[in-house]
């Protein structure tokens, strides 16, 4: 096998280990200090989250990835392309944010039936929006096959 390849899967077997490892005990730490109502809220916020999330970025990492990786050799429109899907996917996020958090009454005592997740919703709004431009950053790194930032941009997200 080439040692090029080896080398990206030891960087992925490792990066993967290490992050369910974090996440794993995260979720421990978590648990044993929020208690299972805690948990079932937590559960319930993080749901939204990553529905709204999904709906602001979906496959856009992948989309990204496609045109850097057959763009190869062109580095000044990989550059104004990013920039401008990045400009594209912060104005999406924020129409995506501003919907979120109009529904977030109707969704915490309506369906959930929680109003006390209410409140702890609002901060996983600023997060959505900045976490969607990282799906950017994810599908350049892809597409210019940079392994190793993707992985520690990754590692750094879960921290």
């Amino acid at each position: 096998m080439n040692r090029k390849i080896v080398n990206q899967i030891l960087i992925l077997t490792l990066c993967n280990i290490l992050t369910y490892s974090l996440f794993f005990f995260y979720r421990v730490f978590i648990s044993r200090q929020i208690g299972s109502i805690g948990m079932g809220l937590y559960t319930f916020g993080m749901t939204l989250y990553y529905l709204f999330y999904n709906i602001s970025s979906g496959g856009i990492s992948t989309a990204i990835s496609k045109y850097i990786a057959e763009t190869s050799e062109l580095s000044k429109i990989k550059v104004k392309t990013i920039f401008i899907m990045g400009k594209i996917i912060f104005l999406w996020s924020v129409v995506v944010a501003i919907i979120f958090l109009s529904l977030n009454p109707i969704l915490c005592t309506g369906v959930f039936n929680t109003p006390v997740l209410q409140e702890t919703i609002y901060p996983l709004v600023i997060c959505k929006v900045v976490v969607s431009q990282s799906a950017i950053f994810k599908g350049f790194f892809m597409g210019c096959k940079i392994l190793l930032r993707l992985h520690l941009r990754r590692f750094l997200k879960i921290l």
